[in-house]
């Protein structure tokens, strides 16, 4: 049986990281982003992680690249922007109904779970729900 400060550990190690992967597809990556996933922080939440630390090495190295803003920021518009059709869509209803559509019955499935739990995300209603970076 773990000890409460153990658990208080995961939970916080596995908010630091779901914050951090949030903002990788919520934002197009800047310089912030950079210094957060070069932070010993990073390392620190990767080592409760299966190959963590081997994330968190390829992590750092990105960081301190000095061309990895252009890199970043041109594969980010490739893969989450456009103007082609998209080859990541970012929303769970792409990939689940028919139509690959946003704002279906699989969006609102979503949303209905999420008010169960008592939550509202950033940018409801004008974002889809079953959007990865929520």
């Amino acid at each position: 049986m773990t000890n409460s400060h153990e658990v208080y550990s995961i939970l916080s190690t596995r908010f630091a990281l779901y914050t951090i992967m949030s903002r990788i597809f919520d934002h197009e990556p800047d310089e912030e982003i950079l210094q957060l996933v070069g932070g010993d922080d990073f390392v620190s939440a990767c080592s409760f992680l299966e190959h963590g630390s081997e994330l968190a090495h390829k992590m750092s190295c990105l960081a301190h690249d000095v061309n990895a803003l252009d890199t970043l920021s041109n594969e980010y518009t490739v893969l989450f922007i456009g103007p082609n059709k998209l080859p990541v869509p970012l929303w769970e209803s792409v990939y689940v109904d028919k139509e690959n559509l946003l704002f279906t019955q699989t969006t609102l499935s979503v949303r209905n779970e999420y008010r169960k739990a008592g939550y509202i995300p950033n940018g409801y209603p004008h974002v889809p729900d079953d959007f990865i970076a929520t």
